[in-house]
């Protein structure tokens, strides 16, 4: 299984559409992220031309803002207002990074590092990979220790399960290739949320969604 999910920037100031998102370049359109707050974003998701599902991106992971690190939760589908704060229960949590760090199906993997058998002056330029980190000590992200945490893009290395080019760069699109299956399921809140975490979208005055 191989899926490249692009993240196409609008650059449309006038549009609160930040970027739409599909399965490669020219692909069918399968997705749009629209800005919601100042630190929030809506994420919309197609399936033949209608919306399929909606998740918010929040960027306070645990009760804070820290740098590349993300919350999405799934709306429930009456709840058609993008709000987190008016839901009538508790969101379903689809994918948390922290610190670069997630898990999916009771694996850990990291956003952007190096993987093993790829030189370290990889990591300084061209695309980054995705891991899976086989033999990390700890299952779940609240028992993740600080030192660990401490630039763990240099330090953990794993299996290449994908790749993230475009980082950084706003026009030119963002690419996430997946080549995992177990990742498939958190395939597109994954790409949109690298896209958020990793380029310049916040040098650009992009209008709020209205709730």
């Amino acid at each position: 299984m191989v899926i490249d999910y692009c993240v196409k920037p609008t650059g449309d100031d006038s549009s609160p559409t930040l970027a739409v998102i599909s399965i490669g370049e020219n692909g069918e359109k399968i997705g749009q992220l629209s800005r919601q707050s100042q630190s929030s974003f809506v994420l919309t998701e197609f399936e033949g031309g209608n919306t399929k599902s909606k998740y918010v991106i929040d960027l306070r992971v645990d009760g804070e803002i820290r740098p590349f690190s993300a919350l999405v939760m799934k709306q429930e589908d009456k709840d058609q207002s993008a709000s987190i704060s008016h839901s009538s229960k508790e969101p379903e949590v689809v994918l948390k990074i922290r610190d670069r760090l997630f898990t999916c199906g009771g694996k850990m993997y990291i956003l952007s590092n190096i993987s093993e058998n790829r030189p370290r002056e990889h990591f300084h330029g061209g695309p980054k990979s995705i891991s899976r980190l086989d033999n990390f000590p700890y299952s779940k992200l609240e028992d993740v220790d600080l030192e660990t945490k401490g630039r763990p893009e240099r330090r953990l290395r794993g299996v290449h399960v994908g790749e993230i080019s475009g980082i950084g760069l706003f026009g030119r699109g963002h690419h996430v290739r997946l080549e995992d299956p177990q990742l498939e399921k958190v395939g597109l809140p994954l790409a949109a949320t690298s896209f958020v975490i990793n380029t310049t979208w916040k040098s650009h005055r992009v209008p709020t969604v209205s709730t």
